[in-house]
């Protein structure tokens, strides 16, 4: 049910990376027809809480707003380890740490500078079309439709529950997905340079969204 063959975003298409972050956040700031069951309504919850932000006046407490809810709304340490595999799994506490706080401000800042000057838009369409669940494996998948004038899209949101809690640890996007993403980018660096490189890499494209 979880399985399916995707295209992946390679380390010479951050345009692309960028596209799918903005358009993961305008398409998660609406709101939602809900379809059914526990993993939609936590999806739509999210929605909801994202849509109120988004509508709010321009400016700081807006853009900080907007990253402590981005930055809640995937659960990054499930998307790094299912995304790096045994290089995660290697790794010490102190390391993971580390990488976890560089991804989630790498992120947040990516998506709050790019709507620092845009508002909600209430033209977007979106239904959810589909939920699968798993027995007992608790993972879900949440199918939503998007239509926006003439363009319609999906975007899919894989969930596991933990401590009777749901939380989002990939989310696939014109059949591009978060989760291997990160592994398609961040595994080749790991293998060829080494963890530190990585973490370097990550520091200096932190240092360089602070500056816009």
């Amino acid at each position: 049910m979880m399985k399916a063959q995707r295209r992946v975003l390679s380390t010479s298409t951050p345009r692309r990376l960028a596209l799918f972050g903005l358009t993961l956040l305008l398409t998660m700031a609406v709101a939602a027809q809900a379809f059914a069951g526990a993993p939609t309504e936590f999806v739509k919850k999210k929605s909801d809480e994202l849509f109120g932000i988004v509508n709010q006046p321009v400016g700081d407490a807006r853009t900080n707003a907007m990253k402590k809810e981005v930055r809640a709304l995937v659960n990054y340490e499930e998307l790094a380890s299912r995304a790096l595999g045994v290089h995660w799994k290697s790794r010490t506490d102190v390391e993971k740490k580390e990488f976890i706080e560089l991804l989630e401000q790498l992120v947040e800042l990516n998506y709050a500078n790019r709507f620092k000057d845009k508002s909600g838009d209430k033209t977007y369409d979106v239904k959810y079309i589909d939920e699968k669940v798993r027995e007992g494996s608790g993972m879900a998948l949440v199918k939503t439709s998007i239509k926006y004038g003439a363009d319609n899209f999906e975007i899919h949101y894989k969930l596991l529950s933990k401590a009777e809690a749901y939380v989002i640890f990939d989310i696939v996007f014109d059949d591009i997905s978060l989760e291997e993403t990160y592994r398609d980018s961040y595994v080749p660096i790991i293998e060829k340079e080494g963890w530190g490189s990585l973490i370097k890499r990550m520091k200096d494209k932190l240092a360089e969204l602070k500056k816009r």
